[in-house]
C-alpha cells in the first residue's frame, strides 16, 4: 500500500481561455439626431450643428456570433450600448465581387467590397427608433472571420 503523502495530486485543469473577438462586419446607418434624442435623451443632446447620429451595427465572432447594436454620436464622442444577442451564425455567400449575408430575423446584405447595394436590419426598430428607411452611411467586412 502507498502512503497518501506519496500520492501525487494531479494538476488542477485550467479553462480554456476565451477566444478572441473579431468584428466580422460592421455597418453604420445615419440617424436624425431628434429622432435618436427623442429615444436616449439623457446620452443624445442637441448638437448645434444638427449633425446625425450613428447606428452601428457590428457582428462579433467569438467562441460563437453576437450581435452588438450601439449609438455613436460624433458630435459629443459618446457612445450607447443598446442591445446585445448571440445569433446563429450568418450565411455568407460570395460569388465574384458580390456577397449576400444573411442572419435569419437579424440582418440581410447584398453588398461589393466597398459598398453596400442591399441592407435590411431589424435593429432600428428592435431598439424603439420611430420607423422608416435609414441610409446605410458605410460598412467594413473581414470575409476571413466568416470562414
Amino acid at each position: 500500500m502507498t502512503p497518501a503523502s506519496d500520492l501525487q495530486r494531479p494538476a488542477p485543469v485550467e479553462p480554456a481561455p476565451p477566444a478572441p473577438q473579431r468584428r466580422a462586419l460592421r455597418l453604420v446607418w445615419l440617424v436624425g439626431r431628434p429622432a435618436a434624442a427623442a429615444r436616449w435623451p439623457d446620452a443624445i443632446r442637441p448638437a448645434p450643428s444638427h449633425e446625425d447620429v450613428e447606428l452601428v451595427l457590428d457582428l462579433v465572432r467569438d467562441a460563437g456570433w453576437t450581435v452588438r447594436v450601439t449609438l455613436h454620436d460624433p458630435t459629443h464622442d459618446v457612445d450607447v450600448d443598446v442591445d446585445r444577442a448571440a445569433i446563429p451564425a450568418p450565411r455568407v455567400h460570395i460569388d465574384g465581387p458580390l456577397i449576400a449575408l444573411d442572419v435569419p430575423g437579424t440582418l440581410s446584405l447584398n453588398a461589393r467590397a466597398d459598398r453596400v447595394r442591399y441592407a435590411s436590419a431589424r435593429a432600428p426598430e428592435a431598439i424603439g427608433l420611430p420607423g422608416g428607411r435609414y441610409r446605410v452611411d458605410r460598412f467594413e467586412i473581414d470575409l476571413d472571420a466568416f470562414a
